[in-house]
């Protein structure tokens, strides 16, 4: 079971325990209350908790069916620091429930802050109150000088923003940062923000919750409902830093700073609490000086960070505190192991899907697999110019002939030579480029229809055949709509297999790595690995018509 952190504790600690019993339960909203919307009314509970002995309601939540009992601690959490009007901030002497299991559950989470949990199979009294609650705003109860805050912020600003290590580090690369102090032993950064998308630092609090986390988001299908992916989301055990470019409303984040157009966000999230803004100074030391020593390491080793594969490092740095003649000594080091369990987590695990011909009736169909190329491997075609060819002498496998070979390198001096680019990481690329010279490499490629019946969606399909004559899926490409900004790969593709013709037919197939590092979509010269000569041939030529996905 997950513990309350210790700041939490000791700032609940601090708030006055009174001698009064509360309620508190868990109802479902359907046909309770028929001004909602009919979808939350269906799927939504409402966790309430009631002073009984005063008469009002401290807090009231609605949160969705699927939420665990974690939701009821959050709920409480905020009962006790920031309760409706008219109730002040407390801590009762007892809680009592209705649901035995509840029971246990907050037993186990409120030991140590002397508060008995009770059970009784009837609560009328809060079933009564509810329908009636007035919607109050809790209010702030941050307890953070504004000059610890200011110098939180400059370090995220000088130190993360400006180093901008989205850049070369991806989310895999959990960087370690021991502290030893404020009863934190280690904090675990992860970089966000390499796909373009969010900005920021998680630091973790324990490296179960960072794996069980990243396993929780595995586990997840695309099928989850909203629901599923927000209690994923808060089951996290973390401090995080957000940049946000954009103009930022007043919000629950009450404090940020903003640097031109960039402002710095703080905040935590943990499974009893929710996501909330910070509270308490003796939360900003512990991140002011893993964000400073984070910078610091980063500053000190960029050179070796922008490498698609990073060893392990490890620095050591004497952080002061702000406005404080103290100190203390940080350790800061890369987890390269960490980092390639956390890639190889991500591979495909699905079954083999295969798609086959769309007449049954004809002898010689064939299944064709998608179980080869790694998930979340990038696609692009290119032309290999002039002498670079000659890169890969020592780096290619070949299923045509050596004189085709030889006539292909004549006549790249003059165009660039056919090629698709497959780029993934460093050991998912080595995996894929020994399946491939195990299976006599790639004989040869074409593009072909194919339907996917569960999504109603057609695409034009990459199929790859190797020597040893077995057919795989090396890309799916979207059916052109027409709208702004979308790729024509119908186009791309037919333009390709122009160039391909100016070389007899042969191509290839170059495998990449890079695909979460600093040359994402664009690998240089250091990530290319193998290159497969092969041959173009036509799916007309192979008897494929349109082929359907089959899941059997």
């Amino acid at each position: 079971m997950t513990s309350l952190p210790e700041s939490t504790l000791t700032r609940l600690q601090r708030i006055p325990q009174v001698k009064s019993v509360w309620e508190g339960d868990r109802l479902p909203i359907l046909g309770m209350m028929d001004n909602l919307e009919p979808e939350i009314a269906e799927n939504s509970d409402c966790i309430i908790w009631l002073d009984g002995s005063e008469g009002f309601v401290r807090s009231m939540d609605i949160v969705r069916a699927t939420i665990g009992p974690e939701a009821v601690v959050r709920a409480l959490l905020k009962a006790m620091e920031n309760p409706h009007n008219p109730a002040q901030p407390a801590r009762p002497e007892k809680i009592i429930v209705k649901d035995r299991e509840l029971q246990f559950f907050l037993r186990g989470v409120l030991q140590d802050l002397d508060i008995k949990v009770d059970y009784q199979p009837e609560l009328p009294l809060l079933d009564e109150l509810w329908v009636n609650f007035q919607n109050n705003k809790p209010q702030s109860n941050t307890h953070i000088s504004r000059r610890l805050i200011s110098a939180l912020e400059d370090v995220a600003l000088s130190l993360i923003w400006k180093q901008q290590p989205w850049q070369f580090l991806s989310e895999e690369e959990i960087i370690r940062i021991d502290i030893n102090q404020w009863n934190i032993d280690s904090l675990y950064a992860c970089v966000m923000g390499m796909l373009g998308q969010e900005f920021g630092i998680i630091l973790y609090r324990s490296l179960d919750s960072l794996k069980s986390f990243r396993q929780r988001v595995i586990d997840l299908s695309e099928s989850e409902e909203e629901g599923e992916l927000e209690s994923t989301f808060l089951q996290q055990d973390c401090w995080f830093l957000n940049f946000n470019e954009e103009e930022i409303e007043t919000s629950s984040f009450q404090w940020h700073k903003r640097d031109n157009d960039v402002s710095a966000i703080f905040g935590s999230i943990h499974p009893y609490e929710g996501i909330r803004s910070l509270k308490e100074e003796e939360e900003i030391y512990p991140i002011y000086v893993a964000l400073k020593s984070l910078g610091l390491f980063i500053q000190d080793n960029e050179e070796f960070l922008i490498l698609d594969e990073v060893d392990l490092l490890k620095n050591e740095y004497i952080i002061d505190f702000p406005f404080d003649d103290d100190s203390i000594k940080v350790s800061v080091s890369t987890m390269p192991e960490l980092t390639e369990e956390l890639e190889s987590a991500f591979d495909d695990e699905d079954d083999e899907d295969y798609l086959y011909d769309d007449d049954e009736d004809d002898e010689g169909d064939f299944s064709i697999y998608d179980d080869l190329i790694p998930a979340g491997t990038l696609v692009s075609f290119l032309e290999i110019e002039g002498d670079f060819l000659r890169f890969f002498d020592d780096k290619s496998f070949s299923c045509i002939h050596k004189d085709a070979v030889v006539s292909i390198q004549k006549k790249v001096s003059d165009q660039g030579f056919p090629a698709i680019i497959l780029q993934t990481t460093r050991p998912k690329a080595k995996e894929l480029i020994n399946n491939l010279q195990q299976e006599e490499g790639v004989l040869q490629i074409t593009f072909g229809q194919g339907y996917d019946p569960y999504e109603d969606e057609s695409y034009e399909l990459g199929i790859l055949e190797t020597g040893d004559n077995n057919h795989y899926i090396f890309a799916q490409f979207p059916q052109y709509s027409g709208q702004k900004g979308e790729k024509n790969w119908s186009s791309i593709i037919e333009n390709w297999i122009k160039k391909v013709a100016k070389f007899d037919g042969y191509c290839g197939i170059l495998i990449a790595m890079g695909s979460t590092g600093a040359s994402r979509g664009n690998p240089q010269t250091k990530d290319l690995l193998h290159l497969f000569y092969c041959r173009f041939t036509s799916a007309e030529s192979l008897g494929l018509k349109r082929l359907i996905m089959s899941l059997e």
